[in-house]
């Protein structure tokens, strides 16, 4: 992080109030709230304060929740996360270091007609195959010409819309 993307970050946690739904921690982070949703069941993630707010929501320490989401940002085991960025900085920077064209797997499913769903089905049972659906960033995005290669070689989709249709043989009708 550059110190200007630290004074951003410190200035944007310390508006915050002191306790956080995720929500709130989606929005500072500039994450999704499904990444929050799996942050939080990992290991080193802030445990959540006692108290509970209207119905049942569970809160968060701010300044635990930033230090943590700090050392995840500078972190260089994982990369490609770069929580502590504007959004248009950190996605352009992603789909820069892999080179390609880094899709979620709601644009990967418009892209080939299919549903997120068996997307996701396909990156579960192939997780652990001889030749495994490739694998999201931290941010929940696949390279697309990494999924276009695995589904090509697997015939197991139709061809990503906007392509021509294959001609077929017509027989004549009497």
């Amino acid at each position: 992080m550059t110190a200007e993307d630290t004074d951003e970050f410190d200035r944007r946690w310390a508006a915050a109030p002191p306790r956080l739904t995720r929500r709130d921690i989606a929005r500072l982070a500039d994450r999704s709230l499904a990444a929050v949703r799996k942050w939080v069941v990992e290991e080193g993630f802030p445990a959540a304060l006692p108290e509970r707010g209207p119905q049942g929501t569970t809160y968060y320490p701010r300044d635990a929740v930033a230090a943590w989401v700090r050392t995840v940002a500078t972190s260089p085991h994982r990369r490609g996360d770069r929580l502590a960025l504007p959004a248009a900085a950190g996605r352009s920077e992603n789909a820069a270091d892999t080179g390609e064209n880094a899709l979620t797997a709601a644009e990967l499913a418009a892209r080939y007609g299919i549903t997120r769903r068996a997307l996701n089905y396909y990156a579960r049972r192939y997780a652990s195959a001889p030749d495994p659906f490739p694998p999201a960033d931290p941010t929940g995005r696949r390279p697309s010409t990494a999924v276009d290669a695995w589904l090509h070689r697997h015939h197991s989709h139709p061809p990503p819309r906007g392509n021509p249709p294959k001609a077929r043989k017509s027989t004549p009708t009497t």
